[in-house]
């Protein structure tokens, strides 16, 4: 499985690439908006991990980008919104499943990674006291709410472990996954 992070912060990058080389996930990095999307037009991902703004543009480009080309290739954004605004942005992005703060733990992030490889599907509507933002405050090894799969086999384990089945969703089942979520979107009927 191949991450691409798209983010301009280099220490936090350079905090998270070894936690989820640990797990076995491959990262490609990138800081600009440029290099994102070409690696997508490559058809590398299997994940976006991005800030929602590299430099002065939005990185949304990259997700609907992606999107269009692999349905199947989640999002997760590193931002600061919360409440009806990080609804806002689960709108704005169908590949969207995640937001982190820019504050979160490395751990948590890599939780969230592996959650959303696995093709488990996220809530479109989580309940009003649960969302699907981890705060800096979501510890590893618990569950992260609104992301299943979050806690068990995706959990942390200590260095020198066998490493968890890497048997998880296709593209295909992830698209397929992605297709079967609600939108709050009206469909648009051509006659």
């Amino acid at each position: 499985m191949q991450v691409l992070i798209l983010d301009d912060d280099t220490d936090r990058i350079a905090r998270l690439v070894p936690v989820l080389a640990v797990r076995g996930i491959g990262v490609l990095c990138v800081e600009s908006l440029r290099q994102a999307e070409a690696m997508v037009r490559l058809g590398l991902p299997d994940l976006l991990l991005m800030v929602e703004q590299a430099g002065d543009r939005l990185s949304h480009s990259v997700a609907l980008l992606a999107g269009c080309r692999e349905p199947a290739v989640p999002a997760v954004f590193i931002t600061s919104r919360q409440g009806a605004a990080a609804a806002e942005l689960f709108d704005l992005i169908p590949s969207a499943v995640a937001l982190v703060g820019p504050g979160t733990r490395e751990e948590t992030v890599a939780e969230i990674v592996q959650a959303a490889l696995s093709g488990a599907p996220v809530p479109p509507l989580p309940p009003p006291d649960v969302g699907r933002v981890a705060s800096a405050a979501a510890q590893p090894g618990r569950p992260v709410a609104g992301v299943p799969g979050s806690a068990g086999r995706d959990a942390p384990r200590p260095c020198g472990s066998s490493p968890p089945d890497r048997s998880g969703a296709s593209r295909a089942e992830r698209a397929r996954a992605l297709a079967r979520l609600p939108s709050r979107r009206p469909a648009l009927t051509l006659a």
